[in-house]
């Protein structure tokens, strides 16, 4: 039997890492946000995690960088719409090319990364109020729990998409996120795959002081 959530406690629970890194967060007195996909042999676990957990206020689904391993596991939550907030690192027009993605010869991994770009550029244009684009000096307040982003510079994330476009390869990595959790006396720092955080982001790729 799956035991209850304590409504008076932030929870984080972490898939992964090696096929896919999945960061939920429960804030009382039941908001989740869903930070990156992991999936396996067509499995979401964040999905099958929110649905053993009856979660019915998903408050966001983000993804921290277009990598494979990040992205895999995240379109049917994204379809799924039920969530107040969605974040990406925001592309400066639609990804890629959209009829490429119906291409029966792509590599079946290579696509999914695009057509979830594709699917949050989709939903941001249908639904303009969801949209989240994960920049250093954005944030949002869930309840008690403040999320601030410190990591990608704008410039650096404009960079990459412009080279991106032009058909070059730039590493993802350069633009993961930094978003710096704060709940009551409690502070964590979410590095996704950033190489280093920044200083005044207060800690390690997951750091906390205070009451867990």
């Amino acid at each position: 039997m799956l035991t209850p959530l304590n409504n008076d406690l932030l929870y984080l629970i972490v898939f992964g890492p090696g096929f896919g890194e999945s960061v939920c967060l429960r804030i009382p007195p039941g908001h989740w946000v869903v930070i990156d996909g992991c999936s396996r042999g067509g499995n979401s676990y964040p999905e099958y995690m929110l649905s053993l957990h009856t979660a019915d206020q998903l408050h966001a689904v983000i993804l921290t960088h277009p990598h494979l391993d990040h992205s895999k596991g995240l379109r049917r939550l994204v379809d799924a719409g039920r969530y107040e907030r969605l974040g990406c690192t925001p592309p400066l027009s639609p990804p890629d090319d959209e009829d490429d993605l119906d291409n029966p010869d792509r590599d079946l991994n290579a696509g999914v990364t695009e057509d979830l770009l594709h699917r949050i550029w989709s939903e941001w244009i249908s639904r303009p109020g969801c949209r989240w684009d994960l920049l250093r000096g954005r944030h949002i307040q869930v309840e008690d729990a403040h999320f601030e982003l410190f990591s990608p510079e704008p410039e650096k994330a404009q960079a990459f998409w412009q080279s991106r476009k032009a058909g070059g390869d730039p590493e993802p990595n350069e633009i993961s996120t930094a978003i710096r959790v704060a709940w009551h006396d409690l502070r964590l720092v979410l590095g996704s795959d950033l190489e280093r955080l920044p200083r005044e982001s207060g800690g390690n790729a997951c750091a906390s002081s205070g009451r867990a």
